[in-house]
């Protein structure tokens, strides 16, 4: 039984599980996000689907939010060594030059 003494394990996710739903939470869309794990849509769909699965998840956006409650994830925080970040740090450089920030 869940109670608030005693909330639902947190299901075991791997350092790529994690990696696959923090580009999915930086990434415009899936496709983008394949891009940047440099996998195929195919690949990422299943992915997906079998990290939902362990969460319990019927969405993939209960997934994200189940893996930010767990601790799996901080949607705040893109790793610095993948490609969302280079591209977020990009879309930022060329939005504050484009208002005249310096």
């Amino acid at each position: 039984m869940t109670t608030p003494e005693h909330p639902p394990r947190a299901p075991k996710s791997t350092p790529r599980d994690r990696e696959v739903i923090a580009h999915l939470i930086a990434a415009p869309d899936q496709q983008t996000a394949a891009e940047w794990l440099g996998i195929t849509d195919r690949h990422l769909r299943r992915r997906v689907d079998s990290i939902m699965r362990r969460f319990g998840a019927e969405t993939t956006l209960q997934m994200v939010v189940m893996a930010t409650v767990y601790g799996d994830v901080n949607p705040k925080a893109v790793p610095a060594n993948t490609p969302a970040f280079a591209l977020l740090t990009e879309a930022f450089e060329r939005r504050g030059s484009a208002s005249g920030s310096p």
